[in-house]
């Protein structure tokens, strides 16, 4: 879809978020998120150099984990 300008206005809807964006959606902080990834709780992705969390995961991740 293109506006008057030209340019393109199709919304790119995103598959993955970063550990700070992961940590919001979560409702938990930066360091939990950090934490739960290393202890192998928490699936992510390497991309590169980065770490991801893809979204459908993170939904995933929150429906089964149980309530402590």
């Amino acid at each position: 879809m293109r506006n008057e300008t030209g340019n393109n206005t199709a919304k790119i809807e995103r598959l993955t978020v970063n550990a700070a964006e992961a940590a919001e959606m979560l409702g938990v902080s930066a360091r939990t998120v950090f934490q739960l990834t290393k202890a192998g709780k928490l699936p992510h992705k390497r991309l590169g150099g980065r770490v991801v969390y893809p979204i459908e995961t993170l939904r995933r991740f929150i429906n089964e984990t149980d309530a402590e």
